[in-house]
């Protein structure tokens, strides 16, 4: 492979990398704007039951960071393989399944990234916390 194929080659897979991290960042920004939405409408209604929604959408926008997280890691490792001079290539190969043998690249493995724990942890234990909470308080009140 040319110099100027390499570059070209190494550029694909800085633009996959960049859209994987840019969809890892949405899933974010829709899991705030969910949650900042539902604890509106539980002040709204002052039903605990609603915070339940939070622990949820944690769970579920978890994951789906998780795999963007774990293919944007994968195409992190084929890009790291490929800067190195060494490697003669054929092709513009995007295939990244030989990477899914480094544990790092694992989806379960990132589902316990601090990226994930951090923002979707934490949301959930608080949400179920303070649902628990405001559950006990209300039954306690009748």
């Amino acid at each position: 492979m040319k110099n100027e194929e390499r570059i070209i080659y190494l550029q694909m897979i800085e633009e996959v990398i960049k859209r994987m991290a840019d969809n890892s960042l949405k899933m974010k920004e829709w899991f705030i704007t969910i949650s900042c939405g539902v604890i509106a409408a539980f002040l709204a209604s002052s039903k605990p039951e609603m915070l339940f929604i939070i622990s949820g959408a944690s769970i579920v926008f978890r994951v789906m960071d998780s795999f963007y997280l774990a293919n944007e890691r994968r195409f992190r490792s084929l890009y790291d393989e490929n800067c190195n001079l060494n490697i003669t290539m054929d092709n513009y190969s995007m295939d990244v399944k030989a990477y899914n043998k480094n544990k790092r690249n694992r989806v379960l493995t990132c589902l316990f990234s601090w990226s994930t724990v951090l923002l979707y942890g934490l949301f959930l234990i608080a949400s179920v916390i303070a649902a628990v909470i405001l559950l006990i308080n209300n039954f306690n009140v009748m």
